[in-house]
């Protein structure tokens, strides 16, 4: 059993997801507990990639465009960078070194 359970743990495991987009509320301390360690649990315990995205319903003034277009560029960057990186290791084959799978 996990050590860290969510809903959307079985999801996914189940989807087999390559990423997980975590929406955090700073003005609802209760519904944001915890993101901050659920992201931690799904990057290192199922190498599922994360954006935390902060948000505030009371203070506008919390978001700003630029960066959070910046943030989701550079998730997607690195989501096509995992693609790449697991496509040539599973064509490397079982003979192959390990070191042309990071090439």
């Amino acid at each position: 059993m996990p050590l860290y359970s969510t809903p959307t743990n079985p999801a996914v495991e189940e989807w087999e997801a390559d990423a997980l987009v975590i929406h955090s509320i700073k003005s609802c301390r209760l519904f944001s507990a915890g993101q901050g360690d659920m992201r931690d649990y799904f990057t290192r315990e199922l190498g599922v990639l994360t954006l935390l995205v902060e948000s505030d319903l009371e203070d506008p003034r919390y978001y700003a465009e630029a960066q959070l277009r910046n943030r989701i560029d550079a998730f997607f960057e690195a989501l096509e960078h995992k693609k790449v990186v697991v496509g040539a290791a599973g064509r490397r084959g079982a003979g192959a070194p390990p070191s042309e799978a990071t090439l």
